[in-house]
């Protein structure tokens, strides 16, 4: 997954509450993405 594909999701459903671009569809994508396994 991409690294900006969070932000994707995220910015439509976040809108639905007065949250579409700022800081907290950023932490939450950030943890999202911390949350991905590992790939070495």
């Amino acid at each position: 997954m991409p690294s900006v594909a969070p932000f994707g999701l995220l910015i439509p459903v976040l809108s639905l509450i007065g949250q579409g671009i700022g800081l907290l569809p950023a932490v939450i994508a950030l943890f999202l993405y911390l949350q991905l396994p590992n790939r070495s």
